[in-house]
């Protein structure tokens, strides 16, 4: 019997590229959680993601709304009032709805000095018309590519929204 090494070969390749793509296709999975730490505390806590706002971990037991109001020096009553708006408007897990509304007021903070976290709630549950099939993650990705082409916070917030739609 001869061996038939040309078809192994391409079995081989063929199983080869199948895994890899399982292992990447595997690894967009969990885009929305991915952040990474440079802090490592205990469990519960929160830790520093590096844009350098705090995130909830998926252990904490503090709130959603108490995380937001703590990491961003707010009311906890006036965010407790909002947050359910915000939270009801995106497909996340209200914990990465937390942690996104984070890193948003963090990132437009950078260039606007005054950022109002709850006009920034506001502005993020004003439009209803897609509740939960806009993902807050895309959302400030959108965001931070608009503002670095040059518009300002309002015209970006409004415009990633759209898109979002």
């Amino acid at each position: 019997m001869k061996p038939q090494t040309g078809r192994a070969s391409l079995r081989l390749a063929s199983a080869a590229a199948l895994a890899l793509t399982a292992i990447f296709s595997l690894a967009g999975c969990y885009e929305d959680e991915d952040d990474k730490v440079l802090a490592s505390p205990t469990a519960g806590e929160t830790t520093v993601s590096s844009s350098g706002s705090e995130w909830l971990d998926p252990d904490a037991s503090e709130p959603p709304p108490l995380f937001v109001a703590r990491a961003t020096g707010s009311d906890p009553a006036l965010v407790a009032e909002h947050f359910a708006e915000v939270d009801a408007r995106f497909r996340e897990s209200s914990r990465m709805v937390a942690n996104r509304l984070v890193q948003l007021w963090h990132e437009s903070r950078q260039s606007e000095q005054q950022s109002d976290l709850l006009d920034l709630m506001q502005s993020l549950a004003a439009d209803q018309t897609a509740t939960r099939t806009i993902s807050l993650g895309s959302l400030v990705q959108q965001y931070r590519v608009l503002r670095g082409q040059g518009q300002d916070h309002d015209a970006a917030i409004k415009a990633a929204l759209e898109e979002g739609r």
